[in-house]
């Protein structure tokens, strides 16, 4: 028997979980609930240091009114866009072929994560938030598209070719 559909079982329990608890909870809102996370944004003096981008509300998408769909969405991209870095090295481990595409995808977000992690701290020190920020947006996904340019043809292929 397969386990591959566990992470996916779990993740997917997890938000049910989560949106359950929202849903039921009396005064909820995402007005509130923005504003509950806005403290966790603010800076508190401990060690005197703070990027000025960070406790700047240009930059802190959990400020009032400045939380939008395209934050949670343009970090989907850039996860996704990791995990397909990390794909090399997942396909150089021995075996791991017959792994469930699952765990594959789980595994390989590690490794690519840790190989994007470098240049964009160096990229984000070189530059401006907003400059360095706009090249990541762009050059990370398109550097896995790149990357990954093989895999998406064969798919590309294989879906054109498929009877159903």
């Amino acid at each position: 028997m397969s386990w591959g559909w566990v992470p996916a079982a779990v993740l997917v329990a997890g938000l049910a979980v989560a949106l359950v608890v929202v849903a039921t909870t009396s005064n909820m809102q995402l007005r509130i609930l923005n504003q509950i996370h806005a403290d966790a944004a603010s800076t508190h003096d401990v060690g005197g240091t703070y990027v000025q981008g960070w406790i700047s509300p240009q930059f802190n998408p959990l400020v009032d009114g400045r939380l939008r769909l395209l934050t949670p969405l343009l970090t989907f991209v850039y996860l996704l866009s990791a995990t397909a870095f990390g794909a090399f090295l997942i396909g150089a481990v021995r075996g791991s072929a017959a792994w469930p595409r699952p765990v594959r995808l789980l595994a390989g977000f590690l490794p690519g994560y840790l190989m994007t992690l470098a240049p964009l701290q160096v990229l984000f020190a070189a530059t401006s938030f907003t400059t360095a920020s706009r090249i990541a947006l762009v050059a990370v996904p398109a550097l896995a598209l790149l990357t990954q340019r093989r895999a998406l043809a064969a798919t590309a292929t294989g879906l054109r070719h498929d009877g159903d």
